[in-house]
C-alpha cells in the first residue's frame, strides 16, 4: 500500500488497473498504523478486495515488487477471516454511543471461542497466532500476570528455553502495545 500511495502516477497506474479488470473502486485503500491492530486489519482487508487489481498490476508495473504470491495471499485471506470477528467486536464495543454491557458478555465469549477453535487450527500461523494472543490476553487480565504464562508454558514445554522463548515473545508484544 505504502508503494501506490506514495505517487499520484503509481494510484493512477491502479485505477486503470480497476477499470481494466472491470470493477469500481469502492474503498479506499489504508495503510497501517502500527499502534492500532485495527488498522492493520482494514489495510489487510482493503488490500483483498483489490486482489486482483494489485496481480494485474503487478504485471504491468516492474517497480511493483511486493505483489503477494498465491500463497502468499492465500495466508492474507486465512488472516484477514481470523481477524474479522476481532475487528467487528471493537467496532461494536467502542463505536457506540450508548451503553454495550449486554453485548459485552456474547462479544467476549465469541472471542475465547474464537481462539480456542483457531488454536487448534491446521494451519500453524494462524494457530501460533491465536496461541500468542491467548496468552497475551491471560496476561492483562488482572488475576494473572507473566509469571502464571511462564508457570504454563513450563507445563505444556517442559524444556525450559523454550518456555522462556515464548514468554520473552509474549513480554515484546506487549511492550510494542505499550
Amino acid at each position: 500500500m505504502k508503494y501506490l500511495k506514495g505517487s499520484e502516477s503509481r494510484m493512477c497506474k491502479f485505477d486503470e488497473c480497476v477499470k481494466i479488470v472491470g470493477t469500481k473502486r469502492t474503498k479506499g485503500l489504508r495503510l497501517d498504523v502500527c499502534t492500532r491492530w485495527n488498522a492493520t486489519y482494514d489495510m489487510i482487508d482493503s488490500t483483498m478486495r483489490y486482489r486482483s487489481m494489485l496481480n494485474h498490476l503487478a504485471e504491468e508495473d516492474v517497480n511493483f515488487k511486493h505483489c503477494p504470491s498465491r500463497d502468499e495471499w492465500n495466508r492474507v485471506e486465512r488472516i484477514t477471516r481470523f481477524f474479522k470477528p476481532f475487528n467487528d467486536i471493537t467496532t461494536l464495543f467502542f463505536g457506540t454511543g450508548y451503553l454495550i454491557a449486554n453485548l459485552y458478555f456474547q462479544g467476549v465469549s465469541q472471542i475465547q471461542m474464537l481462539l480456542l477453535e483457531e488454536m487448534e487450527s491446521q494451519d500453524s500461523c494462524i494457530s501460533n497466532m491465536a496461541k500468542q494472543i491467548k496468552a497475551c490476553v491471560i496476561v492483562l487480565g488482572p488475576r494473572y500476570k507473566l509469571d502464571y504464562v511462564d508457570f504454563i508454558f513450563k507445563k505444556i514445554k517442559p524444556i525450559e528455553h523454550i518456555a522462556e522463548m515464548k514468554v520473552e515473545s509474549i513480554e515484546t508484544t506487549l511492550y510494542k502495545l505499550s
